[in-house]
């Protein structure tokens, strides 16, 4: 399991990328296969937070389309599965006073690249057309025979100084007609952020993941354990001391 790290927010030094969505999408794809050449037709479950989510289906989308290159296909062909936790698949309505209050929620989407903010706003055309051609791009690849199981999670809980959930279940959910779905008891942050093994968003996310794994014949009971034990080794077990805190993560998403 790798975890790769997309700029679509400022980094720890606030530095700010410029790239425009579509950017980040194909950037996303050519990473993606720069580190599976080693075995590149093994099984990919995609665990997405917040704007990662955004990203995959959009780099997904891109991946089987006439005018991609053929060599980003296989990382269709081989998508098994995706997990999104809290992804605005339909906006947030925080997003527009993102803009005009910036500096005052800044903790929510901090130093986010402008243009992509803007297309973050709740009922975003731009958001519509990405969930609209990710249906389509399923229900298609569906009636070939290739199904990608979904599972959305959304927040039950709003971050400190807000009044409701930063992405709210009509956002969080894609509305698809096999799409697992599930509220977890946190908010936006911690919804990939859990203190331990007994937290209950790391066992619904962690159960679902291992099912998937199993479903994708990854192997024996025993890899399975391994998989499972390998989810604190990418980040999903972390120290929430800081839990109130209200500084947003930047968004990962994880292969």
């Amino acid at each position: 399991m790798t975890r790769v790290s997309r700029e679509l927010l400022g980094d720890r030094r606030g530095i700010i990328s410029a790239n425009t969505r579509c950017q980040h999408a194909m950037s996303l794809l050519s990473g993606l296969l720069d580190m599976r050449t080693d075995d590149p037709d093994r099984p990919i479950i995609f665990v997405t937070h917040s704007l990662g989510g955004i990203l995959i289906k959009d780099a997904l989308h891109k991946s089987c389309q006439p005018t991609s290159s053929p060599r980003y296909t296989p990382l269709f062909t081989s998508t098994h599965s995706i997990l999104f936790l809290g992804t605005p698949n339909h906006g947030s309505t925080y997003a527009r006073v993102g803009r005009s209050l910036a500096s005052k929620i800044c903790f929510i989407f901090r130093d986010t690249n402008s243009n992509l903010l803007r297309s973050l706003e709740y009922d975003s055309e731009i958001l519509e057309r990405i969930s609209d051609d990710f249906r389509n791009t399923l229900a298609e690849s569906e009636s070939r025979g290739k199904r990608i199981r979904v599972a959305s999670f959304a927040e039950e809980l709003s971050m400190r100084g807000l009044t409701s959930p930063i992405v709210h279940t009509r956002s969080a959910f894609i509305r698809l007609p096999d799409e697992i779905t599930e509220t977890i008891w946190a908010h936006h942050r911690d919804l990939c952020r859990f203190g331990d093994e007994f937290d209950q968003g790391y066992n619904s996310i962690s159960r679902r993941i291992v099912e998937f794994a199993a479903d994708a014949s990854v192997g024996s009971e025993s890899e399975r354990s391994r998989l499972r034990l390998s989810l604190e080794d990418v980040g999903l077990v972390e120290d929430v001391d800081d839990e109130d805190s209200g500084v947003a993560r930047r968004e990962d998403v994880q292969v």
